[in-house]
């Protein structure tokens, strides 16, 4: 299974650890820093977590190892998930009824219809060729 192997790759050092533990730890900063500002209660929890991420980040990033390992599985599981559920919603809910509506009002988009009439299916263009054109393409 694809998700399986993707999870095997993911890089579990000690340098990953260390940078899991300082961002994941300015995040929990952050949030602590919101609530004491919004004047909500449990800001102290967010910041005894943070605290404690940003030095064991700094000081023994080894014992993050399994944590970002656990983390970083859960956003390539959520990643897998998500996707096949943002794809569904994009074909089924906007792509579907774009070409339902499309062939309702006749309209085809490939012109792969034969018309035995037609001796040939090259389109000529209008406009004439200009070197200038070809020098810069991007």
């Amino acid at each position: 299974m694809i998700l399986t192997e993707e999870i095997k790759r993911i890089k579990s050092t000690e340098k990953e650890a260390r940078k899991f533990g300082i961002q994941v730890g300015l995040v929990f900063m952050i949030i602590t820093l919101i609530l004491f500002i919004s004047d909500k209660g449990n800001s102290h929890y967010f910041f005894i977590v943070g605290g404690v991420l940003i030095i064991l980040g700094q000081l023994f990033p080894q014992l993050l190892i399994i944590p970002n390992k656990l983390w970083m599985s859960l956003g390539v599981v959520l990643g897998y998930f998500s996707s096949r559920i943002i794809l569904f919603v994009l074909f089924y809910f906007i792509l579907t009824p774009i070409g339902i509506a499309a062939k309702i009002f006749g309209k085809n988009f490939l012109e792969k219809k034969i018309n035995i009439e037609k001796k040939s299916y090259w389109n000529i263009r209008n406009n004439h060729y200009n070197k200038s054109q070809t020098e810069k393409q991007f």
